[in-house]
């Protein structure tokens, strides 16, 4: 999470240490690059927001044939590939046609050797159940594939976050996580 504030830190107050990424990893320093991943992990989610759940479809190209998605808090299931991932991702929609996530940040880094990235995207969900927004950082892995194919999407994992905020689930009083 990036925190910050126009008023610097205030006196006698603990500086709050800066996560950063593992020491293979470096902020992209290439725009285009940057720019390239973010817009391929956009377009995934815009598909999902869409009900665009074909694995032919131009948004789930660019993914590796290994890809996997690790389970994930709103969806029971061990880790699957892309044509069950999508599968599971239509069924949830149709019980939960509300469903969609809300974009709120995009950080991209790669190694140095640049054939590896990772795309790290701050989201929200909302509308699973009606009235409920869930906060997940999603954790999305590209690989640099041969000469003329670029970055291919190999997998994708979804952590949490620690707030639920809206209505207690289905009448019960809870408000809890996912």
């Amino acid at each position: 999470m990036h925190i910050s504030t126009s008023e610097g830190p205030q006196q006698g107050a603990t500086p709050m240490p800066k996560l950063l990424p593992k020491p293979s990893m470096t902020p992209v320093e290439d725009p285009s690059l940057e720019s390239h991943i973010k817009n391929l992990v956009l377009t995934m989610i815009n598909a999902m927001n869409t009900r665009d759940f074909n694995p032919s479809s131009p948004a789930w190209k660019p993914t590796t044939p290994d890809f996997v998605s690790e389970p994930s808090f709103h969806m029971n299931y061990l880790a699957v590939s892309l044509h069950d991932f999508l599968r599971l991702f239509d069924e949830q929609t149709r019980d939960h046609p509300e469903y969609f996530c809300e974009v709120k940040e995009v950080n991209v880094h790669v190694n140095s050797k640049r054939d590896h990235a990772v795309c790290f995207t701050e989201v929200e969900t909302n509308g699973l159940p009606i009235g409920i927004v869930r906060s997940s950082v999603g954790i999305v892995e590209f690989v640099r594939v041969g000469e003329g194919e670029g970055w291919k999407c190999k997998k994708y994992r979804c952590m949490p976050g620690m707030e639920v905020l809206g209505v207690p689930d289905e009448g019960k009083g809870r408000k809890g996580g996912g």
